[in-house]
């Protein structure tokens, strides 16, 4: 798991190369937000100094017009902080579709946090007896 916050730029480590099946891989990010199912698809660079025992990347979290998801700098909406769930895969050649890439190196979970937003994570169910008033809060 790793985290991201809101109007920064973050450094993630990821153990890919063991998984790889091609040499010089492009990778390709799919974000998939639990709650909205929203998606985003973005490459970023591997900046590591030791590719056979780590993968590094910068990621910027950043406002919609300066998007540049060719470069790992992509806009969540605020609305959307909470969890994420994160695929890797390799490709031989930058692209943003997933239907064109090789494999899939890794899956896992993504904290986007930012200050605008509460994010989700527990649900509370109430009751008003006999008249059949029922409710749902989050906490």
């Amino acid at each position: 798991m790793f985290k991201l916050n809101q109007n920064s730029t973050g450094t993630i480590v990821l153990t890919l190369t063991e998984q790889e099946t091609l040499t010089s891989p492009y990778y390709l990010f799919e974000l998939t937000n639990d709650f909205s199912n929203k998606q985003e698809l973005f490459n970023a660079a591997d900046i590591s100094t030791a590719t056979s025992r780590y993968n590094m990347f910068t990621i910027s979290l950043t406002g919609e017009t300066n998007e540049n998801v060719t470069g790992g700098t992509i806009y969540i909406p605020s609305t959307l902080n909470g969890y994420w769930k994160y695929k890797v895969y390799e490709a031989s050649a930058a692209t943003l579709l997933a239907s064109a890439t090789t494999s899939t190196l890794e899956i896992g979970k993504c904290l986007v946090i930012g200050t605008a937003t509460t994010i989700v994570d527990e649900y509370f169910y109430t009751s008003t007896g006999q008249t059949g008033n029922n409710e749902f809060f989050y906490k």
